[in-house]
């Protein structure tokens, strides 16, 4: 079965199953890269420091031949043109010390491949990458969980001069349907959950920093690196909206088995420029409350797309306001009664009664508008409404 990250399926490395035409020559080996971070403390003016390796790299296979000729070169050459370049997987029979060799799955691992021609012969050298078979990966039990800050079982095993630390990484995006997203730094099952090898690095590129916390008020910040060469991490930014996704940030100790959860924070920003990272800004959860001034500017023009359902509620509030413009005028109607009660020696029939000379068919009440606080309740351009009085007396008096 595939692994998905979100909804997305991550594309596997196809096995042609074709061997490698040729065999390299003496000295031959492999390399593992383990890359090294350094933390230096401040005791003997800064000369003490601490390094740890981060993972373990698969194995490189070197394929060198000083002397190759023009046979074996156009062999080559349609071989690696077959394999799409390092699209597809092939078998390297790697030579052991007796002499035997070991079938090995390995992909190349630069896409371009050189070749230097001399007079009658040509050079080349490339390396081949071991492909990992995913039923090999680890799988650990959970024995405690911390919260923050380690525990005395923590503190102490975290004195051992090895130490292995596996970090794990923990989106939820806002829409339910897409399921959890769970990455590290290799294949690994922890507690019963996989996490796939995406991450690649945490922190700013060259610094030492993996989370920038202070005490003044202002938000966390770190940086998440993921691997995007085959543009699964895009294809999930298009897929599903990643801004403001739920992300936090657990460290596994193998030695002891427990997992400490470190930070928890959501996603501000994302970077997806066809470049093989797909770096992520990420804040603690007080960022938008933190802020001194709106993100937003005030304009006429909105941004949400109208009656979409989701953010703009269009007709509803249409309808919401017409109600209400609804009631107002039905209130408007009931005030009519409590007009002669305001105002002592008027009648109600007295007030409703039309001007002389104003035709009888035109049934307007807009004469209520002389009336303090009041409003005519029909809009009609016909109407005059100095043309009203109020009864048989003068035009002003309110009391006969």
């Amino acid at each position: 079965m595939s692994d998905t990250i979100g909804r997305i399926t991550v594309p596997t490395v196809i096995n042609s199953g074709q061997t490698f035409p040729l065999a390299t020559q003496y000295p031959f080996g492999f390399s593992v890269e383990r890359p090294v971070i350094v933390h230096r403390f401040g005791s003997l003016d800064a000369k003490q420091e601490q390094r740890y390796y981060i993972g373990i790299g698969p194995r490189k296979f070197q394929f060198k031949r000083p002397n190759l000729n023009w046979a074996e070169g156009r062999q080559l050459k349609a071989f690696w043109e077959s394999m799409q370049g390092p699209w597809k997987a092939f078998t390297y029979n790697v030579p052991n010390p007796d002499g035997t060799t070991t079938g090995v799955l390995v992909t190349f691992e630069q896409p371009p491949i050189s070749f230097e021609y001399l007079r009658n012969a040509a050079q080349v050298g490339l390396n081949l990458v071991e492909v990992v078979d995913p039923t090999q990966a680890p799988t650990y039990a959970i024995t405690s969980t911390c919260l923050r800050f380690p525990s005395s079982a923590l503190s102490t095993a975290l004195l051992s001069e090895v130490q292995q630390i596996i970090p794990l990484v923990h989106i939820r995006v806002r829409e339910s349907a897409v399921a959890d997203i769970y990455l590290s730094d290799r294949r690994v099952t922890v507690g019963g959950q996989l996490y796939l090898p995406r991450l690649i690095g945490i922190g700013e590129p060259g610094s030492d920093v993996l989370i920038s916390q202070d005490i003044k008020g202002t938000s966390d910040n770190v940086r998440f690196t993921f691997g995007n060469g085959d543009r699964v991490m895009t294809q999930v930014a298009n897929d599903t909206d990643l801004k403001y996704a739920e992300i936090d940030l657990c460290l596994f100790h193998v030695n002891s088995g427990i997992l400490l959860q470190l930070w928890k924070g959501v996603i501000q920003n994302f970077t997806s420029d066809g470049t093989p990272i797909f770096p992520v800004t990420c804040s603690d959860g007080f960022f938008q409350i933190m802020n001194q001034y709106p993100e937003r500017q005030l304009s006429r023009q909105c941004w949400k797309t109208y009656n979409d359902g989701v953010n703009c509620l269009g007709v509803k509030r249409q309808k919401r306001r017409s109600s209400n413009r609804r009631r107002w005028r039905s209130h408007e109607l009931r005030l009519l009664p409590r007009i002669e009660e305001r105002m002592p020696g008027a009648r109600h029939g007295s007030i409703l009664r039309r001007a002389s000379g104003r035709s009888a068919r035109r049934r307007h009440q807009g004469q209520l508008h002389r009336l303090p606080r009041l409003r005519p309740q029909h809009c009609n351009r016909h109407f005059h409404p100095f043309r009203y009085d109020l009864g048989p007396g003068s035009a002003g008096n309110l009391v006969q």
